[in-house]
């Protein structure tokens, strides 16, 4: 073979089953193009996207264009039906495609977290998950342990198409916790020194992971307003040793509100972009740490006579309620997949007849 004849476009057939009456035809950026032999039977049976792609009221171009000329299609060609796909992994393709067909005799126990995830995409896009439920379970296992490690943020969307409500909702909140946006887009730290963020893949939807956390980051904002707001009264004391001095609460108001003005609590808006929910956990954590360690040794000036020599460390005795509640938002924060009809996705081994 020349080198010219190498560079030009190849076609590859894939016979998954022989003397199929469907032809899917892939195109790849590589101008390699596959054609996958397919039976229609099993895909419509399996995918409710291919069970549209023949029907009467498809939108599909090629099908269209065969009822505009069935009649010669008919008695022009008797060759396979083809359909025409793209932006598809073509050895994913052929995996779902082998599965819908019962035809894994060689399939591998394992595969790259990149091919999970081309799976993923394609089974999502034909609605064919649960025929692959039995190979995906077991092709999961050996990339469960890095759920949680950066760069596995594509779990998320993986979890979503095969139903695993366990580790979407573990992820998502994970995710959730580490997350900042910038330019309106969802992303998540990797790396604190010096701050590093990655974006998600192109497939997961950001924009339920947007409205959870920019929840998350209100309430948070609204637990801490509420004590700044106790301390900007000027009406009345919160220091438990004297009404009439207020060094001890200009004390602790002054600390809140440089303290919460570098988390941009009191910026208007609020800076909930810049700050991901765990960092403004544990800049009031720590602020609320800070103070309440001060108070503990610090004697204020013309307090009246008996009160300076008292510790002021219960004058922050907010601290640790105030905490407790912030920490206990972080609860059920995660994503969660709707059961159809709220039946679970398994049954037990006496409810299979059932």
């Amino acid at each position: 073979m020349s080198h010219l004849d190498e560079n030009k476009p190849q076609t590859k057939r894939l016979e998954i089953c022989p003397g199929g009456d469907m032809e899917i035809v892939l195109e790849t950026p590589e101008e390699t193009t596959y054609c996958y032999i397919v039976s229609s039977l099993p895909l419509c049976k399996r995918s409710s996207v291919f069970r549209a792609m023949p029907g009467p009221n498809s939108a599909f171009s090629e099908v269209i264009a065969l009822r505009r000329n069935a009649k010669e299609h008919a008695s022009k060609s008797s060759g396979p039906y083809q359909i025409r796909v793209d932006n598809h992994d073509p050895i994913a393709l052929m995996v779902v495609l082998s599965v819908i067909h019962a035809r894994t005799d060689k399939f591998p126990s394992e595969i790259p977290f990149d091919a999970l995830m081309n799976v993923a995409i394609v089974c999502d896009y034909y609605d064919c998950a649960t025929s692959l439920h039995v190979w995906v379970k077991k092709w999961m296992t050996k990339w469960e342990p890095f759920i949680k490690t950066p760069n596995y943020e594509n779990w998320l969307y993986i979890a979503k198409v095969f139903q695993r409500d366990d580790i979407l909702k573990t992820l998502s909140a994970h995710l959730i916790e580490r997350s900042v946006v910038e330019n309106g887009e969802f992303k998540v730290i990797v790396s604190s020194s010096p701050r590093v963020t990655n974006s998600l893949n192109g497939h997961i939807s950001q924009e339920p992971l947007l409205k959870r956390r920019l929840a998350l980051c209100r309430v948070l904002h609204s637990d801490a307003q509420s004590i700044f707001t106790l301390y900007e009264d000027s009406t009345k004391t919160q220091c438990i040793h004297s009404e009439r001095n207020k060094n001890c609460d200009y004390y602790v108001f002054g600390r809140l509100y440089f303290g919460f003005k570098a988390a941009g609590f009191l910026h208007n808006p609020p800076l909930y972009h810049q700050y991901s929910p765990n960092e403004l956990m544990d800049a009031v954590t720590a602020l609320l740490e800070s103070i309440s360690n001060c108070l503990k040794t610090t004697v204020f000036l013309q307090m009246p006579r008996g009160a300076g020599s008292h510790s002021h460390a219960n004058c922050a005795n907010f601290k640790d309620a105030l905490i407790t509640t912030m920490k206990s938002r972080f609860k059920d924060i995660g994503l969660t997949i709707d059961s159809p009809n709220g039946e679970p996705n398994e049954k037990s081994w006496e409810d299979l007849l059932c």
